[in-house]
């Protein structure tokens, strides 16, 4: 009988590479269109549900699938039913992890460049909402929101990098949501595949590598657990959909995020690799599950107050800086930093990084945390600018009631 495998190596590193991406992508997308939506609270059901952000023309709000956790969860099962049945050997992905990262790159930036040349066209034809965030089920949105300037001091470069449309609709999905579930699943394909490689080069798990396998797998099924809470993000109603979403991720997500576990799979593919100690591999997690608790209890206590309208949460009043339509959250979580989620953020990244370090010497994992430190202080700037606009006074005793931006007592 011919497997899978063997049809499959017949190709070189390159072409598997390019074909596993590929698959990997479609049978996504034939997933999300075909898994019903499923919140977990009640009956599955193909019907959408309605999200935060708004139609500009309709003024309605756009209907989304949550249907993220069950397609991983299919995903991941079909790869290891191939690898323990169908004879597909699962580490051949990360063989050709560089092919499978350079047909991601050019995956990303042909959908960038054609949802830039698509939201060329509706901007000409005033399809296009250029106000400073999109329309949300708050209602009408504030002057400063709405205002064009930002837009049309843009560059073409400009333009393609930050994108023109807010949520587009691309072959009957919201790409937007869509780039998110791709992102994550490819990661936790090219995770697994680490791992199967790890395995065997090791008669057991090494202690270094739970302590990287168990947040990253918190990571990123409790992400695609909670996809509902997603569209109400920054990212939804702030970021418009173009080469930093797209090509973030299709490609910069799912390969970049992953950069912690390679140390640790090559320094045990030495016969005298050294390994943490447990008491080691749990202070790494115990510090993960901490970011954690900051940045998932911050966003669900803005969640319970703005979405769900509670009072208060985990027993401690959601109090709010007057003037603000309760928006300005100043107790809890929001009463530490204007960002603690931030905080919490880059806390895991540093978790995710230290047993490649520690194991190995090298400083490649912490460009992992690096990274978050740059996106999250620039958006914490972009952010306080435009709430600034929004707020007016009301930002300014925000200031005064918190004025941290994302470390307590420091930054």
């Amino acid at each position: 009988m011919v497997t899978i495998s063997s049809y499959i190596m017949n190709y070189n590193e390159e072409t598997r590479g390019w074909i596993y991406t590929l698959a990997i992508y479609t049978y996504c997308y034939v997933l999300h269109r075909i898994v019903p939506h499923c919140d977990f609270k009640s009956i599955p059901t193909w019907t959408s549900v309605p999200g935060y952000a708004c139609n500009n023309k309709t003024g309605k709000p756009l209907k989304y699938r949550y249907n993220a956790f069950i397609v991983l969860l299919i995903v991941i099962a079909t790869l290891y039913y191939g690898n323990q049945t169908l004879h597909f050997n699962l580490t051949d992905l990360t063989v050709c992890f560089f092919p499978m990262c350079r047909c991601a790159f050019v995956t990303g930036l042909a959908i960038s460049t054609y949802l830039s040349f698509r939201g060329k066209s509706k901007c000409d034809q005033g399809l296009v909402d250029k106000g400073s965030s999109c329309l949300t089920t708050n209602g009408p949105r504030s002057k400063q929101a709405k205002s064009t300037i930002e837009f049309e001091n843009r560059t073409v470069a400009e333009n393609f990098y930050c994108g023109i449309e807010w949520n587009p609709e691309v072959l009957g999905i919201d790409l937007k949501m869509f780039n998110y579930l791709i992102g994550a699943i490819v990661l936790a394909c090219n995770i697994m595949a680490a791992v199967f490689t790890h395995l065997e080069n090791v008669p057991n798990c090494s202690y270094a590598m739970y302590a990287y396998l168990i947040p990253m797998s918190w990571f990123i099924g409790e992400y695609m657990w909670f996809e509902n809470v997603h569209v109400y993000t920054y990212d939804i109603f702030r970021e418009r959909t173009g080469f930093k979403m797209c090509w973030g991720c299709w490609c910069f997500y799912p390969f970049f995020y992953c950069i912690g576990i390679w140390p640790i799979v090559n320094h045990f593919q030495q016969p005298t690799a050294q390994d943490i100690s447990q008491q080691t591999a749990s202070m790494c997690i115990a510090l993960f599950y901490l970011g954690w608790v900051l940045t998932r209890g911050a966003n669900l206590q803005k969640f319970s107050l703005r979405h769900q309208k509670q009072t208060t949460f985990l027993f401690v009043n959601n109090d709010t800086i007057p003037g603000s339509n309760n928006k300005l959250l100043c107790s809890g979580w929001w009463g530490l930093a204007r960002h603690i989620n931030y905080l919490g953020e880059i806390l895991q990244g540093l978790a995710l990084a230290l047993p490649g370090y520690f194991v190995s010497g090298s400083l490649l994992p912490f460009l992992y945390p690096f990274y978050y430190v740059l996106l999250f202080v620039g958006r914490d700037i972009d952010d306080d600018k435009a709430c600034l606009e929004k707020y007016g006074k009301a930002w300014e005793d925000y200031l005064k009631r918190v004025p941290y931006r994302i470390v307590p007592g420091i930054y």
